[in-house]
Parts: structure tokens; sequence; C-alpha cells
């Protein structure tokens, strides 16, 4: 009987708005979870019969919900403090994975770090990426910074730019210290080589002048023990401003062994270069630090500076750059003639003995500055000739002999401006900017994420090491996948396989860091619905009571 059929039609109604409120208060109720992506109601009509054979005369049943269909609308961003929170602006969801391997999707970018070092979601679920450092470098894996940190990086270049006084008085390299030499039990030897055997020559103590010096040396290599050959040494006093020169011959063939650990001399004496001659049998020692004492380095220097480099293991040593305007001649093509034109500057770069195994006062690197009357830098001339201890070795059981390079700036005979570090002008000197590429060993200190989705680690020792790729999943039917609650989604055979990648590539969206994507529910719309739905629910309620008293009035018909 057709009004039987009003009152389940009146029914299906009922249930219908019944399920479309229940998708409103879930939307209402997650207006502030973060990540969520409202419902929407899908309602569809029941057909039950024609009427009236193929007249196309139909009737309906009601009504039912067909699905509730999630709405994948952007929500709005808001900035959070915590920097590995992440929101997602675009299409695509973070990748997650259980202790069993399963996978799960969200759009919700709460992370953390859990006790191992992992990035978890609330649920502790892992947070996947492309890592970029490590033996797994390039795969797609949970991200750990549990292990991670950066190891130490020893100096290899200093870079000093400095205004050195053009006021400053060049120094005679024949006046002063420099025909002055004081030998004592910290710079008393010179070790050399008879037919392969090591011998050691030992200066005695005392105060000498150049001359004076030439015995003594010439004594300690006759006094040698071991030794067979027959050794004199003469001393040049220097001419047109050239150093004075220790000329040390033998009878045979022998190898003075500059730069050995052994040969102490060398500090105090600052020996230049070694020429050995045809049948190497005698050699020339200049000296190049022309009045100047390591052991008393800021009496005989006129400005020097100072930095901490770092060995092999990330220990920090001091090193002071002194400086000493000279007119001392500098040979650089063995012509015998001065080769620098212009105003000098001798520079040394000293480790202290505490830091040098040498145990004494270590010169690791010298050169000179040349510059013209523009007061521009000419040339920067590092490890002048033979320069015995041209690097630097360091206490503490690391890496010897670390060469480090001194950059002043580019000079006009490179092709630069002169300008552009060190100069020459008539102020006082002083050191505008230095700079060194080493640096000790650090640990993780914090956690950020850029724009493009990269974790980058900052460790103590200041430097940053990229970490991870945050990596997003993108479906070609999101609307189609399985719903697991606590913000999350698996993949469905409706939605399609994930397409993985880098953000903001192939459609997948930006990751934006210390932010959080808001629910998209929208409370004017949902509340609308509400009321259209109570409607509907009482309307449907109506049907029901009028199909009721219709039905009362046909049982009264008998009476």
């Amino acid at each position: 009987m057709g009004m039987l059929t009003s009152l389940f039609t009146g029914v299906s109604g009922l249930a219908s708005n019944g399920q479309g409120l229940s998708v409103v208060g879930d939307n209402i109720a997650n207006a502030n979870t973060v990540g969520f992506k409202g419902s929407r109601t899908v309602f569809a009509d029941i057909l039950s019969s024609s009427l009236g054979g193929s007249s196309a005369f139909q009737v309906g049943r009601g009504s039912f919900i067909q699905n509730a269909q999630a709405v994948f609308g952007q929500g709005t961003l808001e900035t959070s403090s915590n920097p590995l929170d992440m929101a997602i602006e675009g299409d695509g969801f973070f990748i997650l994975q259980d202790a069993a391997g399963a996978q799960f999707y969200t759009r919700a970018g709460q992370f953390n770090l859990d006790k191992d070092g992992n990035i978890v979601n609330p649920e502790g679920l892992l947070l996947q990426g492309k890592l970029l450092t490590g033996t797994q470098a390039g795969q797609v894996s949970t991200i750990n910074v549990a292990s991670l940190n950066s190891p130490p990086n020893p100096t290899s270049k200093v870079k000093v730019s400095a205004n050195l006084n053009s006021a400053t008085a060049a120094k005679d390299p024949l006046s002063g210290t420099a025909d002055s030499f004081t030998i004592d039990a910290s710079n008393q030897t010179i070790v050399f080589e008879e037919a392969g055997t090591r011998l050691t020559a030992t200066i005695n103590p005392g105060t000498y002048d150049g001359a004076g010096l030439a015995t003594a040396i010439q004594n300690a290599f006759n006094n040698a023990p071991g030794r067979t050959l027959d050794y004199t040494v003469n001393y040049t006093v220097g001419a047109d401003g050239r150093p004075p020169r220790f000329v040390i011959s033998a009878n045979g063939a022998f190898t003075p062994l500059w730069g050995d650990a052994d040969t102490t001399a060398e500090q105090i004496l600052g020996f230049r270069s070694i020429t050995p001659a045809a049948a190497g049998t005698s050699f020339t020692a200049d000296y190049v630090a022309v009045g100047f004492d390591p052991n008393k380095a800021s009496n005989t220097s006129d400005f020097s500076t100072s930095i901490t480099v770092y060995d092999s293991l990330g220990y920090g040593h001091l090193i002071t750059v002194y400086f000493r305007k000279t007119a001392e001649s500098v040979d650089l093509d063995g012509s015998g003639t001065d080769t620098i034109t212009g105003n000098r500057w001798h520079y040394y770069a000293v480790v202290q003995s505490a830091d040098s195994t040498q145990g004494q006062v270590q010169i690791g690197a010298q050169g000179y500055l040349e510059f013209d009357t523009d007061g521009r830098l000419v040339r920067d001339i590092q490890q002048y000739g033979n320069t015995p201890g041209a690097a630097f070795d360091f206490t503490g059981g690391v890496t010897q002999s670390q060469t480090i390079d001194f950059d002043f700036g580019t000079g006009t005979a490179a092709g630069g401006s002169g300008r552009d570090a060190t100069t020459q002008y008539g102020s006082a000197s002083s050191v505008i900017f230095q700079q060194q590429d080493g640096y000790a060993s650090g640990s993780l200190k914090s956690l950020t994420i850029d724009n493009t989705g990269t974790m980058v680690g900052t460790f103590t020792n200041g430097q940053t090491l990229k970490i991870a790729e945050i990596y997003l999943a993108r479906f070609i039917a999101p609307t189609m996948l399985t719903k697991q609650g606590r913000n999350l989604y698996t993949e469905s055979a409706a939605s399609g396989s994930p397409i993985i990648g880098s953000p903001n590539t192939s459609g997948r969206g930006r990751v934006m860091a210390s932010s959080l994507e808001t629910s998209n529910v929208d409370l004017a719309e949902e509340f609308v619905k509400m009321i259209a739905y109570q409607r509907g629910f009482q309307a449907n309620a109506r049907v029901i009571t009028t199909t009721d008293d219709m039905l009362t009035e046909l049982m009264q018909l008998k009476r």
C-alpha cells in the first residue's frame, strides 16, 4: 500500500539527515585538529518501483548516504615555535612508518625527537625522508640524528686584512741584533748526515757576533761525535742591504738536516736557504730572521696579530703573526740581486713552545709583503726560498707538518687591486679582518628545516650539515585514502599508489618550516549545514506523523 511506503520513506530521510548531522558534528569536533581535513555528506535517492509499467512513472523510496567524502582543501598555516613543526602548502602528505614497517600518511606536521634520536609524530611513528649524510646517504629511510657530529677540520688557510703603517722605519739588516746571536740550551744543536749516518753538532752557549758564531759552528761540527770530515765555516757580512751569510764547507759530502725537529739552532739563526755545491761538499745557509728573534718577538717586530688555528684532531693552537718592516735584500730567483723593488715587510707566523713538538718557539711560516708608493700590495711571497719549518708541528699526537697558507690579499703583480686586504697607508698598524678555515669537532646543537624541506643540523663548533630532505607522497585520488584515525591515512586500491619525492616537484606542495596547517573546517558552513539537516530531519518526521494520521482516518472508516 502506498501510504505504508511513505512511512519507510520518511524513516530513510530521518536516517540520512541524522548521518549528515554526524558528519557535521565530526567536522566541528575537529575544528582545532592540526592537519584535519573535513568531510562532506553525499546524499543519494532510493528508487523503489515504477508505476504504470513502462510509463516511466517512477516512485522513490527515500534517501541514503552514498559517501562521506573528504575535502582536501588547504588549511590555514599558523606559526609554531617548534623548529621541527612543518606544514604542507599544496598537495602531498608526510610519510610515516611504524616499528613493523607499515606506512602511513598525514598532513599533521607536529614532530619532535624521541629518546633514540628519531624524528617522530605524537603517536611515535617515524618520519621518513631522503638521508643526505652517513652510510645510508641517498636512501629514503627513518631520519635519525642520535649519532651525528661534526668532525674537526685542520686549518689550511689564514686570511689577514690589515694596514701596516707606512711611517714605520725599515730596519737595517746589519744593525741592532742582526749581527748578535745568543746561543743557549734551546737553540744550540744542528743535525747533519755523513754517508747516511745521523750526527749532531752542539754549539757552545754564549753571545756571539757573526764571526764568532761562525767559529762556534765550525767547532761544533768538528767536535760532533762520529764525524769523519773536516769542516770550515766562513762568515760574510751582508752588503747593499743583504743579510749576513754563513758558508759551511767540508772535504766530503754531507747533508745538513734543516727543518729536523732536533735542529734547534734554526730558530735563533733563522736560516733561509740551503745551496749544496755541485759535489755536495759545501752549502750556504742565509738566515732571513734579520734582527727578528722569535724568543723576543715583541721587541724585534713592529706589529703583530694572533689567531687560533686547528690541528687534525680539532685542538686549537694560537699562532701569532709578527710583522717587521725591513731593508733586507730578497733574492727570489737565485740571481744574487734584490728581487723586491718596493717597500717590504717580513712576516713570521710563530707558535709557542707549548704548542710545538719541537719543544721551542717555532716559526711555522714566513714571507714578505711588497708595497708600492701608493700603499698597494704588490706581492705576497710566502715560504721564501727553502725556508726551514714551512709547516707547523703541533703537539697532541696530531698529523705533523701541517701547512697553513697565509693570504694577505691579491697584489697588483697578480692582477689584483692591491687594496682588497692588506695595505701600507699612513695610519697606525691595525687588523681590519682575519679569518681561518679550520674548526674543532662539534656535537649537534639544534635542528632547523628550510623551505625546501631540507633538515639542517647546527653544531657546537658553528658548522652546519644537511641531514635529510623531507619527502612527500602524492596520490592521484587522495579522497579515496582510508582514514585510520589519529590524523593518519593509508593507501587503498581506489587511491592509487603514492608518488614519492622532493617537495615542490611533480605537483607536490612546499614544506613550510616552523608552521602547522590548521583544520580546513569552515564553522559557518557547518552551522548552515546543521540547520539544513535539522530542518530535513523535522520535515521527514512530519511525513511519518502525517502518514500516521492518514492511516488513523482509514481505520475509522469501518465505524
